[in-house]
């Protein structure tokens, strides 16, 4: 059986060929799961490209991602994958076209970075460019200036950052300690986005599962698992739910109701907030203290061996010793990100040794939270695996990570992590999405939460349910990650 694009496919296929042939370069800013590998390489096609070099991520180079697609499709162009730590092996290769994916990590500013100008010089030695990104900007419109410099465009006329700053930034000094301030460059102007949207190709995954859905390119057991006679969807910036009975057409990238048609039920994305109460959670076990004691010159060690401590102590006792032993199982912390990546585990009830041994020392987060939902079917994403292990100890046979069993209802929840999601994975059974902890990047606070927000399509208010605890710091990270800003360890130093 031959491949064949879906018709949402085919279309931002052959509007990407219709901006190459005027441009050297096109965006192709997919949400995930819309099959942008197969889009890029359909194009590639139709614009009839020789010699093509894909310059990605070492895991998709590892899983064969365009190999597989390149196979699968048929295509009979050259194709050559690399990653992005060994794409300046290809500087002295000849291809005619060039993509780019992820391709928002060459956003940095305002300094080019030793990634970006290894890929400015591959553009230049291509005749077509295209890129591909869930999310081109994730943190500023700045972002775009070395994504698309070395290239044909509306900022060409700028030798480098600073030239463009001049133009379309609003630079701000901002202070970061008490004797030092730094320029942060990330406002722009307003208009900015609007004059490189002739180049830029968007479209939401509900907009093409919705279409997929409508022109019967879906197995119907599927469709009606997925969406049982209803869907949801993101059109003109607001989450609609259109029944089948319901009249419709295309505009565009757009779903609109006909007229005297059923108008379109707007509905809402909501971030909700269960508060959990830890300051007296106590932890029983074997515990050492190391506790340096300093008197003049002279140090000395001193063990402390207790059998329970507060779950809050954990981290002052990490800060300030370094160090604990759990049982003999030692847990140190080296480095000011090594103390930030124990204070999340703490935020959690979990803490993983030298060893890499998960060691949970609190079930209080998915205790005190369940009984919030009742009898309602969750499904769980967790941030560390010594979570997953935290919520499978405390559900038992309730909670797989196995999704058929899930749906069959052999088990009532569902535990994965935030990143994961195959293309066409969508939880229907699932009456409530839960994040057991907060990414500290705000592009992967941002995908994760698009992506979960998206797998629900049973009412008018989609909701996505955060655990907080009173001793944790996943508020802390929650409010600068939604400020679209990545949580750094000078965040984590100022708590």
């Amino acid at each position: 059986m031959s491949f064949r694009l879906y018709k949402d496919q085919q279309a931002v296929a052959r509007e990407a060929v219709e901006i190459l042939t005027t441009s050297d370069w096109v965006y192709l800013a997919l949400e995930c799961q819309i099959g942008k590998t197969h889009i890029s390489l359909a194009t590639c096609d139709l614009i009839g490209s020789k010699s093509v070099l894909v310059v990605t991520l070492k895991n998709v180079v590892t899983g064969r991602g365009f190999e597989d697609d390149y196979d699968m499709q048929g295509n009979t162009f050259d194709l050559a994958t690399i990653n992005y730590e060994s794409a300046h092996k290809f500087l002295d290769h000849e291809f005619d076209t060039l993509i780019i994916d992820e391709a928002h990590s060459l956003g940095a500013f305002p300094k080019l970075s030793k990634r970006g100008d290894v890929l400015t010089q591959l553009k230049k030695k291509a005749d077509k460019v295209i890129f591909l990104s869930a999310t081109p900007t994730p943190e500023s419109y700045s972002q775009w200036f070395h994504q698309i410099f070395g290239l044909d465009s509306p900022l060409s006329e700028f030798k480098n950052f600073y030239k463009f700053k001049d133009r379309w930034v609003i630079p701000k000094e901002v202070k970061v300690s008490a004797s030092r301030t730094v320029i942060d460059y990330s406002e722009c102007k307003e208009g900015l986005n609007e004059i490189l949207e002739p180049f830029i190709i968007s479209m939401t995954y509900d907009y093409a599962m919705f279409s997929r859905w409508v022109h019967g390119e879906l197995d119907d057991d599927v469709a009606n698992l997925r969406y049982g006679g209803q869907f949801s969807f993101t059109s003109l910036g607001k989450r609609f739910h259109l029944n089948e009975n319901e009249s419709y057409k295309f505009t565009g990238k757009h779903i609109l109701p006909c007229d005297g048609g059923v108008e379109l039920k707007e509905s809402t994305v909501e971030d909700c907030i269960i508060k959990i109460d830890t300051s007296k959670e106590i932890v029983k076990g074997d515990f050492t203290i190391i506790k340096k004691i300093k008197k003049g010159d002279i140090e000395t060690i001193e063990e402390i061996k207790v059998e329970e401590l507060r779950l809050a102590e954990f981290e002052t006792i990490l800060k300030r010793d370094k160090c604990i032993y759990i049982g003999e199982n030692l847990v140190s912390v080296e480095s000011g990100s090594s103390l930030l990546s124990k204070a999340s585990q703490l935020s959690s009830g979990v803490l993983i040794d030298d060893e890499k041994q998960t060691h949970v020392l609190s079930d209080i987060k998915i205790r005190e939270a369940l009984p919030h939902f009742g009898e309602k079917r969750l499904a769980i994403f967790y941030f560390f695996i010594g979570e997953k292990k935290l919520i499978q100890e405390s559900l038992g046979s309730d909670v797989t990570d196995d999704l058929s069993k899930f749906k069959s209802g052999e088990a009532k929840h569902f535990v994965t992590h935030f990143r994961s999601g195959k293309a066409g994975i969508r939880l229907s059974q699932a009456d409530e999405l839960v994040m057991f902890n907060v990414p500290y990047s705000y592009e992967q606070f941002y995908q994760s939460r698009q992506r979960r927000s998206s797998l629900l399509s049973k009412g008018e208010e989609l909701k996505v349910w955060w655990i907080f605890t009173t001793h944790g710091i996943e508020k802390k990270i929650f409010d600068v990650v939604q400020a679209k800003k990545d949580f750094t360890l000078q965040h984590y130093k100022k708590l």
